[in-house]
């Protein structure tokens, strides 16, 4: 047990570790990728899964056929309650050029953490 869990602790390192060499982030870059997630939370709840579907690449495109965004929406409220509001996005990841950022959704019963994955193009 002790080993797995030493096995999982130096994975989470490796995985958080800066690549030598590496370039910083842009941070111009970053402020543009944490709008986008917060205009994605707004579209969401506007019921304009369009928008969001259009900054899907070709494989998510695939994967997620039109009107299959639709009850993302109303199935967060059904599950949580009332949206109230949104916290500040943060950059919450970078792995093979991905870029993560979460946003906290306050609804009526619970906060849940969207995470929104943003590739390099």
């Amino acid at each position: 047990m002790r080993a797995m869990r030493l096995l999982i602790i130096l994975a989470a390192i490796a995985l958080s570790a800066p690549v030598a060499g590496a370039k910083p982030p842009d941070k111009s870059r970053d402020v543009a990728l944490k709008q986008t997630a917060v205009d994605c939370v707004g579209w969401l709840k506007a019921g304009q899964v369009e928008k969001v579907r259009a900054l899907f690449d070709a494989k998510m495109t695939e994967a997620v056929p039109p009107g299959g965004l639709a009850p993302v929406w109303s199935g967060l409220e059904a599950a949580n309650g009332k949206y109230k509001n949104h916290g500040k996005p943060k950059i919450t990841r970078r792995h093979a050029g991905y870029t993560a950022v979460t946003v906290r959704l306050t609804f009526a019963k619970v906060a849940v953490d969207q995470v929104f994955v943003f590739d390099a193009t």
